[in-house]
């Protein structure tokens, strides 16, 4: 099954600031996501359904939520990894 893939604003606004070669990577890891919403090396930051999971690309983090009845990945926020988990923790 192949999933849609979505980028929300605040992600979208993130990408745009970065340096076009690390911006082409990070596209192309958001792009797998369509065959593989769970790669290896992905993990849940949270617990149960429709629970945020993070992906490790280079020095930065991607997160996103996984919705399978719908066939949609969500990704919501990217940051260095060095301030990453504090902005994340503040979005709860």
């Amino acid at each position: 099954m192949s999933y849609r893939v979505e980028v929300r604003r605040a992600a979208a606004d993130e990408l745009a600031k970065l340096p076009p070669g690390l911006r082409t990577g990070i596209l192309g890891r958001i792009a797998s996501l369509a065959e593989d919403p769970r790669p290896a090396g992905s993990r849940a930051l949270q617990e149960g359904a429709g629970a945020v999971r993070r992906l490790r690309t280079w020095d930065r983090r991607v997160a996103f939520t996984v919705d399978d009845q719908a066939g949609l990945v969500r990704v919501w926020m990217i940051g260095h990894r060095g301030t990453f988990y504090h902005r994340y923790r503040r979005r709860q």
